[in-house]
């Protein structure tokens, strides 16, 4: 989907590794696994030894791993997005940083979106804020349980050696990525006020089993940041054209993999703002299906 853009530079193909204390600790999460292999993902078991060859940054703290092959990780999102925002643009649109209050209509139809005591006018607009959708879901008539999950992130820079692929720490539950001039460690969860201030809790925890699987690692520097992942309580987002709304669209709440789902739900919707027939069926992701 990224081709052509410009933004396919900033996507690297790779495998994505799953490492476990022992091969009793793989095994212990075989439902997981039995889940993946109905869904036809296929993976290759390693123990240490074999591991450490694959990867010799490793110490045996990581005593078995299940690698599966042909994915791919983004070496900097933040630069990914921007690129495609100035392709975008190439192709004639204009892009407008403002907040958005409000939603005008005419006759059941979106004629525009209120910018403080300005509207622009639209003959369609979509709605993809993330967990900033919710109050702007509501001017739509649309009632969505949505919740704002941390996620946090340690970023080490100029690190001294660097990771073949991403690794899911699962001792851990964070994920240790290569990226352009770092690694960064993410994942965990937690429920907390929105905007309030991060936790000291999960970056002790990211460095105290960093320590363990890449002890001799060194860098220069790291920088903390936390995000508001948008979940839903079906953990499925919300798609489609707005019941009763001509003209607005949603698409948001993708939970933990919008980065994943993204390209495809907005390729899904410049169909539907096209109106275009789709073959995909998504009733399950209809956007007033709580309401």
């Amino acid at each position: 989907l990224a081709k052509g853009t410009g933004a396919e530079d900033w996507i690297v193909p790779c495998d994505y590794v799953y490492g476990y204390t022992s091969r009793a600790a793989f095994l212990a999460d075989h439902f997981s696994w039995s889940i993946r292999r109905e869904s036809g993902f296929s993976f290759s078991e390693l123990d240490g030894p074999a591991f450490r060859a694959y990867d010799p940054i490793y110490s045996d703290a990581i005593g078995h791993a299940a690698v599966l092959a042909n994915h791919g990780r983004i070496r900097d999102p933040g630069r990914y997005v921007k690129t495609l925002a100035k392709h975008a643009e190439k192709q004639g649109a204009s892009v407008i940083k403002a907040e958005v209050n409000d939603v005008a209509k005419e006759s059941g139809r979106v004629s525009g979106v209120r910018v403080g005591g300005e509207i622009i006018d639209c003959d369609a607009m979509v709605l993809t804020a993330g967990v900033w959708s919710k109050n702007l879901a509501e001017k739509l008539k649309l009632h969505v349980p949505l919740q704002a999950e941390s996620g946090f992130h340690l970023e080490l820079w100029e690190p001294s050696v660097m990771p073949r692929s991403p690794v899911m720490v699962s001792q851990g539950k964070f994920v240790i990525t290569p990226m352009d001039g770092r690694i960064r460690l993410a994942g965990m969860t937690g429920y907390g006020r929105f905007g309030s201030e991060p936790p000291e809790a999960p970056y002790r925890l990211f460095e105290a089993h960093l320590k363990r699987v890449i002890p001799d690692l060194s860098y220069k520097y790291t920088q903390r940041w936390m995000g508001h992942r948008p979940s839903i309580v079906d953990s499925l987002p919300l798609i489609g054209e707005v019941p009763g709304v001509r003209g607005a669209f949603v698409g948001f709440g993708h939970d933990h993999v919008g980065l994943t789902g993204g390209p495809k739900t907005g390729w899904i919707i410049a169909q539907l703002v096209s109106g275009k027939r789709l073959n995909d069926d998504l009733s399950a992701f209809k956007p007033d299906r709580f309401s």
